[in-house]
């Protein structure tokens, strides 16, 4: 089920996951939300929607909200490549 749902999106996603208590630490590493929601017979995840940007040294640099203007996520990044 995760790869199909991953490969929804690109197919070269890769899909982690794990037990109860190390999603819910990683959610809290990440500063996350999660919550599995009824639908009918099914459900859905709502959770916090963002995309991280780290550095060459592997520390986080950015949290980019997804309802961001792709021109603000340009902006972020261009100030990591080019610092004053």
């Amino acid at each position: 089920m995760l790869k199909a749902y991953t490969a929804a999106f690109d197919p070269s996603f890769i899909g982690l996951y794990g037990d109860l208590e190390r999603t819910a630490q990683i959610a809290k590493d990440f500063k996350v939300y999660y919550k599995k929601m009824p639908t009918g017979s099914s459900y859905t995840m709502d959770h916090t929607s963002l995309s991280y940007v780290y550095d060459p040294l592997g520390k986080l640099r950015l949290a980019l909200r997804h309802e961001q203007p792709a021109q603000d996520y340009a902006d972020d990044i261009r100030k990591l490549l080019n610092p004053a």
